[in-house]
């Protein structure tokens, strides 16, 4: 992947999580650990593999609440990419489709907006008539 870029949502398909077999095993505990660990895996492109820091930002308190953590990091696997951290199979996948559409996205952009030229050379924003307020230019 090349520069990640933080994202403020991550999509969410009910119907995945609600059939698929890792919420099975789980207690609506680790449910809310696992969702709350998929939000900051998408939005910090994984997390981090230390449990004190995981227990922080959770705010886990018990003991329970510390072992339903470990249940919920066996969802998760090595970072492809960052020492340390884990990832989310799930989550990979929808972050490099979201960088391959952004890549097409700009590529597409950049050949409409500089049309053979240089960027530096993009033109400039075209005046929009409904805003001049010093007669009519038209």
């Amino acid at each position: 992947m090349t520069e990640f870029k933080p994202k403020a949502y991550f999509p969410f398909w009910f119907r995945d999580y609600v059939t698929s077999n890792a919420r099975a095993k789980m207690t609506w505990q680790q449910r809310a650990i696992y969702i709350e660990l998929l939000g900051h895996c998408h939005m910090d492109n994984g997390i981090p593999n230390d449990r004190r820091v995981l227990i922080g930002k959770l705010g886990l308190a018990t003991d329970p609440e510390k072992a339903d953590l470990e249940t919920v990091l066996a969802e998760f696997e090595a970072h492809d990419e960052k020492d340390g951290w884990l990832m989310h199979p799930r989550t990979r996948t929808v972050l490099e489709e979201q960088q391959a559409v952004a890549s097409r996205g700009k590529a597409g952009a950049d050949r409409r907006w500089n049309n053979g030229t240089a960027p530096s050379a993009k033109p400039t924003k075209a005046k929009n008539p409904a805003a001049n307020t010093e007669g009519d230019d038209w």
